[in-house]
């Protein structure tokens, strides 16, 4: 970590800093600041004016869902396919960062997905089983199915409900 001599701030790469936040080169830090370390003064800690300019246009690109990742897949691909917006991803990583669980919203509708994933495979048949609460919430709710039992083995978790077609 190296401080600035400009802000009195601490960095890990100051060369990045001095150049983004102070706009200065290499050259111009160097008259103003001769006593500066030695790798700090190295020119691959200041980027390029090309540099800063393709930082950018990747930046505005990303801002317009423009970016492809290495599979090819865009950022709008990819939140489309997982039926998120970029809010909620951007809520997904910060809560990750913090430890936190997912919010409450997200794993709810997931666990609706998951429930309507698991009816359409057991809809057409006349009676069904399932362990998951979802899965028979959701037979119930759309495909005219009515629970017969609710079945635990010495009252754990999980509970199997069995249904039938009315």
């Amino acid at each position: 970590m190296e401080i600035c001599k400009i802000c009195g701030k601490e960095y890990t790469n100051l060369g990045v800093h001095v150049r983004q936040a102070h706009k200065l080169g290499i050259e111009e830090y160097r008259e103003k600041y001769p006593d500066v370390k030695e790798e700090v003064d190295d020119e691959n800690d200041f980027p390029t004016e090309e540099d800063t300019t393709e930082k950018v246009i990747l930046k505005e690109k990303a801002e317009k869902e423009e970016v492809e990742d290495i599979s090819g897949e865009t950022l709008k691909d990819f939140l489309e396919a997982h039926d998120m917006s970029k809010k909620e991803l951007i809520a997904v990583i910060e809560n990750f960062k913090e430890g936190k669980n997912i919010p409450v919203k997200m794993t709810e509708r997931r666990d609706k997905q998951i429930g309507e994933a698991g009816a359409e495979v057991l809809k057409d048949q006349q009676s069904a089983r399932t362990t998951n609460l979802h899965v028979a919430e959701t037979l119930v709710k759309n495909y005219g199915f009515k629970v017969k039992e609710v079945t635990t083995r010495g009252h754990t978790i999980p509970k199997t409900w069995i249904l039938e077609k009315v």
